[in-house]
């Protein structure tokens, strides 16, 4: 008999969230930080296999701590139904009661490490019986550590495709089809930083994670959405993707004649008939920027610029930034509040009238609120660029205890979930002025992708309502000369 492998990503993870506290939890982000919980689903497990091979694979991107214990449990102690899930349980029950009792212990490390973990789950017996029995898997992060993070483990959302979690699945019997996967980050532009009237190359890479060979794989590349007025670039064939593989397609296009932001959609297979284990949409997408100059970013708040930066999940285009958000806070009993706004009332740009309001309440000591954009990086092999961000604050209202109110800076591949993952660059000061904060973080090629920026206040009080100012965000990517 065959004895067939097949992947299964992102597509298969059916819930993931991590508890920040007894009374929160935060779902679906790019990060798994101990307590998390993920749950894949297995609808495909073919019948009648036998001597199933199953390798849970996850990344360890960052450590926070040292000499944190953190443990990875399997819940072959829960049935579906009575299994954690983010819209079934309270995040009381996952921060006190843990993976439970008769969890399986399947990995255990020390939180200084980072890298790639691979566990065998075919040593425990119990665990393959039941996802043979039940379809579904439920994965359960702890650490030793209590409030602030000890590691960040990639999610399924993770922006670094190969950092997120799989199951690697091998055994013997007949083969399942072929599946068609495609990541943003498969989309890859020529040049990368395009200037206004370059032609552009983009090449598409188009993975089967399935079984079975794909043969007359079809690639379509649109700029905007290929569902909602989008135009579309051109469409390929790749007459063969083996199982286990990848094919590749590739399209030349014009370009465009004036600095411009585009999203480009691939859509595979959208017209492939041969079955496949699971039947959906295959789509990727990528920010393409065209600018004059990609060795500097700036942002003063007055115009259209401050589209580039994110607040969660929010786009920042609007006047208000970030309606106050209500939480439920510990104790219930008091009131918190958080949010970013735009404001009129002061600016550091001459002649300016805009700048970015950070409030944060600061009833519970401590808060801490942060905006992030993406920066399009190519950088040569065995080169390094330093990228270098500059910015402004002001402290406006409220009073500040020991440590006080802090700006954040953040430079990597990845995207800032936790406050942990920020380096503190400065104290603000009181009084009336406005206060010049740097940081710069090296990177050696080759790279060439996107990398993350983020700036922030952190509080440290116990007044009521803190206020504090920021503008002028400026990022330089500078070559830095080898010795």
């Amino acid at each position: 008999m065959d004895t067939p492998t097949f992947k299964i990503e992102s597509e298969w993870v059916v819930d993931f969230c991590r508890v920040l506290e007894a009374s929160k939890c935060k779902y679906k982000d790019t990060a798994l930080i101990p307590n998390a919980l993920l749950t894949f689903a297995f609808p495909h497990i073919p019948l009648g296999l036998i001597e199933p091979q199953i390798t849970f694979n996850y990344f360890v991107e960052k450590s926070y701590s040292a000499d944190i214990t953190i443990r990875c449990y399997a819940l072959a102690n829960k049935i579906p139904g009575d299994n954690y899930a983010f819209f079934e349980t309270l995040p009381r029950d996952i921060f006190y009661f843990g993976p439970g009792e008769n969890a399986v212990l399947i990995d255990e490390f020390e939180s200084s490490f980072v890298g790639s973990r691979g566990i065998q789950l075919n040593n425990y017996p119990s665990i393959i019986a039941y996802i043979l029995q039940y379809k579904t898997l439920t994965l359960f992060w702890t650490s030793t550590q209590i409030g602030d993070p000890s590691v960040r483990i990639a999610s399924p959302q993770s922006p670094i495709s190969n950092h997120r979690p799989s199951m690697i699945i091998s055994y013997t019997g007949d083969p399942l089809p072929a599946q068609l996967v495609v990541h943003n980050g498969d989309i890859k532009f020529s040049p990368f930083n395009p200037l206004p009237g370059n032609l552009i190359s983009a090449e598409v890479v188009i993975y089967n994670y399935g079984a079975t060979d794909a043969s007359e794989v079809d690639v379509e590349l649109w700029d905007g959405s290929p569902f909602n007025s989008g135009h579309l670039i051109g469409t390929q064939i790749i007459h063969n993707i083996p199982a286990g593989g990848a094919g590749m397609a590739t399209f030349d296009w014009l370009g465009y004649g004036s600095p411009c932001r585009h999203t480009i959609y691939a859509v595979a297979g959208r017209n492939f008939t041969a079955p496949e284990i699971l039947n959906r949409y295959h789509i990727a997408y990528r920010e393409l920027l065209v600018r004059n100059d990609f060795s500097l970013f700036t942002t003063n708040f007055e115009g259209m610029e401050r589209n580039e930066w994110m607040e969660k999940d929010d786009n920042l285009l609007s006047i208000q930034f970030q309606p106050l958000e209500e939480y439920e806070p510990h104790p219930p009993q008091i009131p918190s509040f958080t949010g970013i706004t735009l404001t009129d009332e002061d600016n550091h740009t001459p002649e300016g009238q805009k700048c970015l309001e950070f409030f944060l309440n600061g009833a519970h000591d401590c808060g801490s609120k942060w905006i992030w954009r993406t920066i399009p990086v190519d950088i040569p092999p065995n080169v390094s660029k330093e990228i270098q961000i500059s910015l402004w604050a002001k402290h406006k209202k409220g009073s500040q205890m020991q440590g006080g109110s802090a700006v954040l800076a953040f430079c990597d591949r990845y995207i800032p979930e936790v406050e942990s993952d920020f380096s503190i660059i400065g104290e603000i000061s009181g009084g009336p002025r406005w206060h010049h904060y740097f940081h710069a973080t090296q990177i050696t090629g080759e790279f060439k992708g996107e990398i993350y920026v983020g700036v922030g206040i952190r509080v440290r009080s116990t007044s009521d309502e803190m206020r504090e100012f920021l503008d002028d965000i400026e990022i330089r990517i500078v070559e830095i000369n080898q010795p």
